[in-house]
């Protein structure tokens, strides 16, 4: 059956040397497939032809058409990774897709092995069993994160100071259910983001939407701090709802929040 993927989303990770590959699985006749899906990934420095530097396979469960993949999370990735840099993706061994989908747009960089065995972590909570509930605009919709007067919202427990300096890598992620009591077709979800010294940092923001009722949409932010001064800082996270169709039953049950000095 020859299937198809239609939008992409490529986010890298800076721990482990790894990227996630995210999209929507289609049938030949425009239908979104269900149920499990054989991905055979290759790297290459080249658009078309050419041979592979790199190759892994990963049996993925894909719901209503969606799915995620770790790229790198079986085989390890070249290092020095290519560049330019193209991802040749087969599924069920239907033949590779074209035109590859071009890597070099990734934002962030990959950490070289030396870094990574040299890293400090200096700052580490992590949270386990506890329910959060997040919604809090359902009330007034204009203090939503799509509408005319966010509101963020510390998340409980996720504070951690110290003195710290030079690059600082921010690691936060948590699995998080967006339940919705309306149309599951509507946008929900939530925007997470750094705080440092209270101040929001807009470049570390990542979302999370799910596409289903009452969905999972796991949150990771990797966010690199360059040349920080040294001295007492203080690191949170907050969150502001995307919209007020999330019904209350929202909640984090895990989550795990670092700051790592790199040498």
């Amino acid at each position: 059956m020859l299937l198809k993927v239609l939008t992409l989303v490529l986010t890298a990770g800076v721990f482990p040397y790894t990227f996630t590959y995210e999209g929507r699985l289609y049938d030949s006749s425009g239908n979104v497939y269900n149920g499990q899906a054989e991905f055979v990934l290759k790297l290459y420095d080249v658009q078309e032809g050419g041979s592979p530097l790199w190759e892994e396979s990963h049996t993925v469960d894909v719901k209503d058409g969606f799915f995620s993949i770790k790229v790198g999370d079986v085989n390890q990735l070249p290092e020095p990774f290519p560049s330019p840099a193209y991802l040749g993706i087969e599924v069920n061994s239907s033949g590779e897709m074209s035109p590859r989908l071009e890597v070099g747009s990734v934002p962030f960089s990959f950490i070289s092995k030396k870094a990574l065995s040299t890293e400090r972590k200096i700052l580490h909570t992590q949270i386990l069993g506890q329910e959060i509930y997040l919604n809090k605009c359902v009330s007034n919709p204009s203090t939503c994160c799509y509408y005319s007067n966010p509101v963020y919202y510390p998340l409980p427990g996720a504070s951690l100071q110290g003195e710290v300096g030079g690059n600082v890598l921010v690691k936060f992620s948590t699995p998080i259910q967006a339940g919705s009591g309306s149309n599951p077709d509507e946008q929900r979800g939530y925007v997470f983001v750094i705080y440092l010294d209270g101040v929001r940092i807009p470049t570390s923001m990542t979302s999370c939407a799910p596409p289903v009722q009452h969905g999972f949409c796991p949150i990771t932010i990797n966010h690199l701090f360059t040349n920080l001064s040294r001295g007492e800082h203080k690191f949170e996270i907050w969150y502001c709802p995307l919209n007020p169709y999330v019904t209350g039953e929202v909640k984090t049950w895990v989550y795990t929040f670092d700051v790592i000095e790199l040498p």
